[in-house]
């Protein structure tokens, strides 16, 4: 009672403290004010105001997959606009160029896309009917991608055909070849993803990206001549199981692109020729029915993963920009702390009350 009574006459006593408490208090009251409204507009400037649902208006449904693709390819020019990052804008806008500019392609793109054991060379020197790299290669053979043009009979399109690097293969340099045939991969109207057996694991997991991104594909059964009858009907049918969901039973399809010698009973040796007429029976058909949506897709589907990346960005930029702030606030709060007047006017009261004892 007695420090209490002191302190209380202490304050009474001297004016100048009590006058200078006030001031300290209303101080903090202001800059407590000024956090709030800085907290209020950074959040208002980031976040932005989110229309009402009732308001907002439906995009047109495009005419076809072109229109489609061309207005996605407009928005993700406008998102990447948004980036600040300027070498990483301009790295996005030029890619966008790059792909307005495919609109006017003619010829529709097919990439063959496998382990490098699996025959993918041997499949581009059978369909475009002339050697182009070589037969029974070891893996890591084709470096980089390799791209021929041909024509299938009964198809009006011009083909581009591009045999990729394998998958799979050994050191750093196999590393980066691989990752220069899932670009190409990605890159595709149609795949041909070649396996000379059932699916491993390391050929599974690509072709199932590939499918999720909605890649349209062909898995190829190369070889089917090491193979038994009956062996090669149980291969195919594990093949169709193991896709099942995203490629089509009718899209597995077997082949020999280049099959074994064989000898004959009088020693000679005779080359048997590549059997492909499942394969291309299935790209003409799938050319005829869908020739004409198969490169709308293939546009829209790069738009939209172009589309992905850029938001990706942007959101990492606003997460910097936002630590950013919040470290602002803290080192701010930090000097709010140092400036509350509540323990100053406690300090002074103590000192006024040991003056008196």
């Amino acid at each position: 009672m007695v420090g209490q009574f002191s302190a209380r006459a202490v304050w009474a006593d001297c004016p100048d403290l009590s006058f200078l408490a006030n001031l300290l208090l209303v101080c903090l009251i202001a800059l407590i004010l000024v956090l709030i409204a800085a907290f209020v507009y950074y959040a208002w400037r980031f976040r932005g105001k989110q229309p009402a649902k009732t308001k907002r208006r439906r995009p047109p449904v495009p005419r076809d997959k072109v229109d489609a693709a061309a207005a996605n390819l407009r928005a993700v020019r406008r998102q990447i606009q948004q980036i600040q990052d300027e070498v990483t804008r301009q790295a996005l806008l030029q890619q966008t160029q790059q792909m307005a500019q495919t609109f006017t392609r003619q010829e529709l793109k097919i990439v063959v896309f496998g382990t490098g054991s699996a025959g993918k060379t041997s499949l581009v020197n059978a369909v475009i009917g002339e050697i182009v790299g070589q037969v029974g290669a070891t893996m890591g053979t084709t470096a980089v991608g390799q791209t021929f043009r041909c024509q299938l009979r009964g198809v009006d399109q011009q083909l581009l055909i591009t045999d990729t690097p394998g998958l799979s293969e050994p050191d750093v340099a196999g590393t980066e070849r691989e990752q220069v045939a899932r670009q190409l991969a990605t890159e595709a109207d149609l795949l041909l993803f070649v396996v000379d057996g059932d699916l491993t694991q390391s050929e599974y997991q690509p072709l199932r990206a590939l499918g999720r991104m909605g890649k349209r594909s062909l898995l190829v059964f190369n070889k089917t001549d090491c193979y038994q009858t009956k062996d090669q009907i149980l291969i195919q049918q594990r093949l169709q199981d193991r896709v099942q969901g995203w490629i089509a039973p009718e899209d597995v399809v077997a082949i020999a692109a280049h099959p074994q010698p064989i000898r004959l009973a009088s020693g000679e040796i005779v080359q048997p020729e590549p059997d492909l007429k499942a394969l291309l029976q299935r790209i003409v058909r799938i050319l005829r029915q869908e020739g004409e949506t198969l490169f709308a897709d293939n546009l829209l589907l790069q738009s939209q993963r172009l589309g992905t990346e850029a938001r990706q960005l942007i959101d990492q930029e606003r997460r910097q920009q936002a630590d950013k702030i919040i470290d602002r606030f803290q080192w701010i709060g930090a000097g709010v702390i140092w400036v509350t007047p509540v323990p100053v006017i406690d300090l002074l009261a103590t000192a006024a009350v040991n003056t008196q004892w």
